[in-house]
């Protein structure tokens, strides 16, 4: 037994340190993540995420362009690409789904796309593309490997002055205050009909008892209240202008000033995608509901006055891999 735990041990540190190996595993777990129409279903009904990439393809995409698509799902970006006139789209994905987009296009009788079904990283193009239209954002930004996708086709087949659409974001990790059955109260903080559970406190995190492993839960809008601080961006970065995943840090220690009295039980995290400074989609839990749903770190509940600080440090081990991602509350 000690000899397989070894074994494991050695090939979990291997996957680990091996980036090539990571992304053939995150490819082989993603390749069916999107082939029902329920997902597809919500992405098209949601017309905050449709209506910016329609202006932003109008804006940018010209007559005679070659753009790519990654990850066209059901096409829908690179329909609305194909009304600018574009010499060619490539609309790339590696989920079988592209059959559908495919028929779909056939009729609507849109002529200029040639659909690929393959993974990006297997893309070659003879000619350079002009754009490269993406929509490979994640619930917490990162997930859907975005940066390596793109970065590698920025590399490999974009031109020099070429565009990304989007390529700017901004990432938010913000103290709020959330209720609802997804975020209760952890247990030691409870008190049921007058049974105290307190004392649980002292052993919670070395039980044997399977816990969340970083606290990290789904939100809806509806269930968030309010935001403690004036909302900061930890994390900016434009796609078109960095060139390794290197370039973006993966540990943080901020402070924030409380500007509103309140309880806080944990942080929630979402971002923004900004096509220009005019057209920004954001998941901010303050607007309204997306086709992203967002993730919430649960803390213990504390009560916080205006000009107190917040010290709190989080941790991205690993920036796709939501299960390696810590946040500690310092005070």
């Amino acid at each position: 037994m000690k000899l397989i735990s070894n074994l494991l041990r050695k090939t979990l540190l291997y996957i680990k340190n091996h980036k090539a190996l990571k992304n053939i595993i995150y490819d082989v777990i993603n390749v069916d993540e999107f082939t029902d129409f329920y997902s597809h279903e919500r992405m098209l009904a949601d017309s905050r995420r449709v209506n910016s990439y329609k202006i932003a393809i109008d804006k940018y995409i010209k007559e005679g362009d070659t753009v790519i698509d990654l990850g066209t799902g059901t096409g829908i970006l690179s329909f609305l690409a194909a009304k600018q006139k574009p010499k060619k789209i490539y609309a790339i994905d590696q989920s079988k789904f592209i059959e559908v987009a495919e028929r779909i296009a056939k009729h609507n009788k849109i002529e200029n796309i040639e659909f690929v079904y393959k993974n990006s990283r297997q893309f070659n193009l003879a000619e350079k593309a002009d754009v490269i239209v993406q929509e490979q954002m994640g619930l917490i930004l990162f997930e859907e490997n975005m940066l390596t996708n793109i970065l590698d086709l920025k590399k490999r087949v974009l031109k020099k002055n070429g565009l990304i659409l989007p390529g700017k974001f901004s990432f938010f990790v913000e103290p709020a205050f959330i209720s609802g059955i997804n975020t209760p109260p952890f247990i030691y903080e409870q008190k049921i009909h007058g049974i105290d559970f307190s004392f649980l406190k002292q052993e919670y995190a070395s039980s044997i008892f399977k816990k969340q492993k970083n606290d990290l839960n789904y939100q809806t809008t509806t269930a968030f209240k309010y935001f403690l601080c004036n909302p900061e961006p930890i994390i900016t970065f434009d796609l078109n202008t960095i060139n390794t995943e290197k370039e973006i840090k993966t540990s943080y220690n901020i402070t924030k000033e409380v500007t509103k009295e309140g309880f806080s039980n944990g942080f929630i995290i979402y971002f923004n995608a900004i096509f220009d400074a005019e057209n920004i989609l954001s998941t901010a839990p303050d607007l309204n509901e997306t086709s992203w749903e967002r993730m919430f770190f649960r803390t213990e509940k504390r009560h916080y006055n205006i000009g107190d600080k917040i010290n709190f440090s989080l941790t991205m081990e690993n920036l796709v891999d939501r299960s390696t991602w810590s946040l500690m509350v310092k005070n």
